[in-house]
């Protein structure tokens, strides 16, 4: 693959067995909880996700999939699912994947069963895959330390004296291998981590651009088809990525001045994008959906805004107060928008595959209930908690899961 110029955003795809912590990296990668995490050896991922964080002036993308040995499947049904889901894991990233974090646990040994799901992605992807765009993630980086507590063998050595198949996995992905401790609350460490995980990408990327083939093209094709086919789509994705990476400065923020700053361009952001779907005048269900959901999300940011400008109280106490739970209200309702907009994003390329017949009853169902949650949702001044709309989204994504597995091969070929 020819050398491309460093792009301004990495895009990560988490793969590796069920029970290897790759859920909880891409969260330690994100530095937020985002995926569900498990604590025991059934899969939690069941579903494809995917989210955004800014790092050093480099906004990183990590998508998460679930496990190469679900175990909710048989061996057959277990390939056609994860079939699928590489193809929406493109379709989500048609550009490319900057690389694949594969990712193995520390103290466990690395099988002929692992060896067997790698040659079933080698199939998926390219046989060399590995060898051009893979780092190793070694997940319980604790558990590294505390068998070495005291002792002079650094990781490195460690990871030179290892033999068989691992060490064969280590030779064939260019040594590029990173300890990866996600129990850790030490910023510095956390930062770190990321720091040597960028170093490695750093390397891959001195020979290679972003991970691209023929599917990828095809994912790319039915992409642009979504968005002829229904316009108000094509701002989707940069907006799902400006609205995840804005609310984490909203979050990280201390300064009153620096909110408001982020609240107005939050604004903004949803002024433009509704703009954009009523130019369209788009009639379909989605569109409408998502519609409200803006009309709806922007006039709690602008009351938000309000609130934090006016500063009414005398008492510094109170203003606090207001500002933190004006800013709560915020992230509950920009949490349900989030999920609307994920799953309208895989709703209209599946919708593209000819697969609506399959999910669009369930996902309808999630849609109303995240709208029927926004709209129902309180004022700032109230806050009164919801407690009908975590019941029913619960249950639309309930009725969303069922519908999968009933039909354990929701995608057609490409």
């Amino acid at each position: 693959m020819d050398q491309a110029a460093p792009s301004s955003q990495h895009d990560f795809l988490l793969i590796g067995a069920t029970g290897t912590s790759k859920s909880s990296s891409g969260n330690t990668i994100l530095n937020k909880k985002t995926f569900q995490v498990g604590r025991n050896f059934e899969s939690e991922t069941h579903e494809t996700n995917w989210e955004w964080r800014e790092y050093k002036g480099k906004v990183i993308k990590v998508v998460d999939i679930p496990g190469l040995n679900d175990t909710r499947y048989t061996e057959d049904e277990g390939l056609q699912f994860l079939q699928n889901r590489m193809k929406e894991a493109m379709m989500i990233s048609p550009d490319g994947y900057t690389a694949f974090l594969y990712t193995i646990p520390y103290g466990t040994r690395f099988t002929s069963y692992d060896f067997n799901d790698l040659q079933t992605l080698k199939k998926i992807l390219r046989p060399d895959f590995t060898k051009t765009h893979c780092v190793l993630v070694i997940t319980k980086g604790d558990d590294f330390e505390a068998d070495h507590e005291g002792s002079d063998e650094t990781f490195d050595t460690w990871l030179e004296k290892q033999k068989g198949c691992f060490r064969d996995l280590v030779e064939e992905c260019g040594n590029r291998v990173i300890l990866l401790d996600n129990r850790t609350k030490d910023k510095i460490k956390r930062e770190a981590q990321l720091d040597a995980l960028l170093d490695k990408v750093n390397e891959l990327q001195q020979h290679s651009g972003k991970y691209t083939d023929s599917n990828f093209e095809k994912a790319k094709a039915i992409r642009k088809k979504a968005e002829r086919e229904a316009k108000w789509f094509v701002g989707t994705e940069d907006f799902m990525k400006t609205f995840s990476l804005m609310l984490d400065k909203i979050t990280n923020l201390d300064e009153t001045d620096d909110v408001k700053e982020r609240l107005r361009d939050l604004s903004s952001s949803c002024s433009q994008l509704i703009l954009s779907i009523k130019e369209q005048n788009e009639t379909e269900k989605s569109a409408e959906a998502l519609l409200r959901a803006l009309e709806n999300f922007k006039e709690s940011v602008n009351r938000a805004f309000q609130i934090i400008s006016e500063k009414n109280d005398t008492t510094e106490g109170k203003n606090e107060a207001k500002t933190k739970m004006a800013i709560e209200d915020v992230q509950d309702m920009a949490s349900k928008l989030q999920l609307l907009l994920y799953y309208i994003e895989l709703r209209e390329i599946s919708r593209t595959k000819d697969r609506a017949r399959k999910i669009g009853t369930a996902l309808g169902g999630i849609i109303t209930a995240v709208v029927g949650a926004i709209v129902a949702g309180p004022v700032l001044l109230v806050l009164a908690p919801i407690t009908l709309a975590p019941l029913l989204v619960i249950e639309g994504v309930k009725a969303y899961k069922k519908g999968k597995d009933k039909d354990k091969d929701p995608s057609t070929s490409t």
